[in-house]
């Protein structure tokens, strides 16, 4: 009689130990690419289509000349910001679809791309529109019942970062074996150094605005390790939900690839100071 032969054990999607050089490097892209869509994309060619004249460009504001301009031109442009990112969100997710069987740093920026994105607008209205601070300060200052638009805007920014997280947090668990997902520790250790790194670079640039220090605090950190903070809490609550990655996935290996680490060197020393200089 002959014995079946036992069945190979399917190799792990991921190593035990992600390096962290290539996924931190991935987030220093991600929130350049953030940047430039809310800042020159969309405030930008806002104030470009309204006929409005943008004087300066940077990591953490547009300058343009509102003097002159109706309030709802102003408001527009305020409120495109945030729009540039959910432009690039909506991107980011058909490159997610069309990367599902590409190497795992394709797949990875494309999900971090994505729900980073969502956050950030998501953050900016729930974070600093009852404060009124920001753009959405700007969007409602003199509008009628002021207070009304602000809970409204708030509750609107709960809501898209309530479905960011929960997207991020399914579409992520598609990358992670099943032997990382208990506790979630997995996921978390595979965002939080894209998050750290992004976060820290768009600081960096942000202080080197030459317009207003404030925008440091409100633009830069604020957006960075405020806004994108939810990533974290997708890493862990993709480790703890049901799911993993398919059969026959590519594996999660990691090189590092130094074509990523340019966008730090732009990110800081082209749009920290702004453009034109």
């Amino acid at each position: 009689m002959t014995r079946n032969p036992t069945p190979a054990r399917a190799q792990p999607l991921a190593p035990p130990h992600v390096p962290w050089r290539a996924p931190a490097a991935i987030g220093v892209v991600v929130d350049l690419l953030g940047a430039i869509f809310h800042e020159a994309i969309g405030h930008g060619l806002a104030a470009l289509a309204l006929g409005l004249h943008p004087t300066l460009v940077s990591s953490v504001e547009l300058s343009v000349n509102l003097a002159g301009a109706a309030a709802w031109k102003a408001r527009t442009v305020a409120a495109a910001g945030c729009g540039g990112n959910l432009v690039l969100a909506a991107l980011a997710r058909l490159g997610w679809r069309a990367a599902r069987r590409a190497p795992a740093p394709a797949r990875f920026f494309w999900w971090l791309l994505a729900t980073a994105n969502v956050q950030v607008p998501g953050g900016y209205l729930m974070v600093m529109t009852l404060p009124g601070i920001g753009d959405w300060g700007d969007f409602v200052h003199g509008l009628p019942r002021p207070l009304a638009w602000k809970l409204a805007l708030t509750a609107l920014g709960v809501a898209i970062s309530i479905y960011g997280l929960l997207w991020g947090a399914r579409t992520l668990t598609a990358l992670l074996p099943s032997a990382g997902r208990r506790g979630g520790g997995r996921g978390f250790r595979l965002v939080l150094p894209p998050y750290l790194a992004g976060s820290l670079v768009a600081t960096l640039a942000g202080a080197l605005n030459p317009t207003n220090p404030k925008l440091i605090l409100i633009s830069a950190m604020a957006a960075s390790f405020g806004g994108t903070s939810w990533v974290l809490w997708a890493g862990a609550l993709a480790g703890a939900r049901p799911g993993g990655a398919e059969p026959g996935s590519p594996a999660l290996r990691w090189q590092p690839h130094r074509v990523w680490l340019v966008a730090a060197v732009v990110y800081i020393a082209v749009l920290g100071p702004g453009l034109p200089r």
